[in-house]
């Protein structure tokens, strides 16, 4: 099973009442093989509040990213297309599975894909948790520089609800 699958089933696995489990009781189950590579994002109005950036994911990064907007990653011109995919996916709840492509510092382009998936917060807010699985390795020492979507391949996954239009 990959790592996607693996992050799928554990997802569902997390208590809930109705489709979607609640963000406390999924922060309360971590995966410890899938955890490193996770991060959980806050749907706000305008933004998307890094609440998580696991370990791993530092590491592959170069850089913290828990407390920034999300959007930062993201072109200007693609801000509203990701808030709009972001704010469906909590709304509609469904699952979306993306591709993107990145370089590196020292110049190599790596690809990824990702699964993200809804959850409840108690204020009625939404969140989104999703998985990062790149491609290969970085050479020793490398780290990403920049996220280039141009724009990323999505596909929705239904929970339950169906999938947006």
């Amino acid at each position: 099973m990959d790592r996607l699958e693996k992050f799928f089933r554990h997802w569902q696995s997390i208590p809930r009442s109705g489709l979607v489990p609640r963000l406390a009781d999924y922060l309360e189950r971590p995966n410890p093989e899938l955890q490193p590579w996770t991060l959980i994002l806050d749907v706000e109005d305008s933004t998307l509040p890094t609440r998580l950036f696991a370990t791993a994911l530092v590491t592959l990064v170069g850089a913290d990213l828990t407390k920034t907007d999300h959007l930062a990653l993201f072109s200007k011109d693609q801000h509203g297309d990701a808030m709009r995919r972001h704010k469906l996916m909590a709304i509609h709840p469904c699952g979306m599975y993306s591709e993107a492509v990145a370089q590196t510092l020292k110049g190599l382009t790596y690809a990824m894909s990702g699964l993200a998936l809804p959850l409840a917060r108690e204020n009625g807010g939404h969140s989104v948790v999703r998985i990062i699985v790149p491609s290969q390795a970085l050479a020793t020492g490398d780290t990403f520089a920049t996220v280039k979507v141009q724009p990323p391949a999505v596909k929705w996954m239904d929970i339950g609800a169906g999938v947006p239009d």
